[in-house]
């Protein structure tokens, strides 16, 4: 079983360096805590000691409720597409995309 410390904590979010080859890499002791139930000045000691704090939850969850949110998002703008293409769409059921002539149309 994994250690229970601030960095594999649900309320965990860990800050990223982007390389020189345009990599991102986690920073693996730097971040910070989100769970409101601690003060600024506890969440700074536990997060400076590694220590986990009595609201400690596995990261996995934070992962699947990050997910489903993504996921909602998709389902969203799948069904705003849906509706921009039986606007643009004729009544065959063609869509015809406005064609963009370099001028600014919204003044």
């Amino acid at each position: 079983m994994e250690e229970k410390r601030c960095q594999n904590c649900k309320y965990f979010f860990a800050y990223y360096i982007k390389s020189m080859r345009g990599y991102f890499h986690k920073m693996p002791t730097d971040g910070h805590c989100i769970c409101m139930e601690l003060s600024s000045a506890l969440k700074k000691k536990h997060i400076s000691k590694c220590l986990a704090c009595e609201y400690w939850k596995p990261v996995e969850l934070q992962i699947e409720e990050r997910k489903n949110i993504a996921g909602k998002y998709i389902e969203r703008i799948a069904e705003y597409l849906s509706d921009v293409s039986i606007i643009l769409s004729d009544d065959s059921g063609r869509v015809h995309l406005p064609v963009y002539n370099g001028e600014d149309t919204f003044k």
